[in-house]
């Protein structure tokens, strides 16, 4: 079974993610709320995959791909989709320079994140 992460502020979409990916496929999904949260769950859980929302409390969702990315060979670095509401071009090579393998704006088609999780998990 591949595991999961995701991270947003929003408790409804969250929920609204795992149901959806737990029933679609053999998946088991965590949620986080906030990004410090996030980087302690991706240490703990070990994901196979990371849906990221980039606006997040705490520490941003641009600030965890830079930790993720400074954790370096100590611990297997995931793949991470974003999916934000922010749809600008800067932020989105921003997050692509720092690791990001896709990027999914909001709002979305539960159909097209389906389609990027099943092409990005390990």
């Amino acid at each position: 079974m591949k595991k999961i992460l995701a991270i947003d502020d929003e408790p409804d979409l969250t929920f609204f993610i795992k149901k959806n990916l737990e029933m679609a496929g053999d998946y088991e999904v965590e949620t986080a709320c906030d990004g410090e949260e996030g980087l302690l769950k991706i240490l703990s859980y070990e994901p196979d995959l990371v849906i990221l929302d980039l606006r997040l409390p705490k520490k941003s969702g641009l600030e965890v791909l830079k930790d993720m990315e400074r954790l370096g060979s100590e611990k297997r670095k995931p793949p991470v989709i974003i999916l934000s509401a922010l749809k600008d071009t800067n932020t989105i090579m921003d997050a692509e320079k720092l690791g990001a393998k896709d990027y999914i704006i909001k709002p979305y088609r539960i159909e097209d994140l389906l389609e990027l999780v099943k092409k990005n998990i390990v």
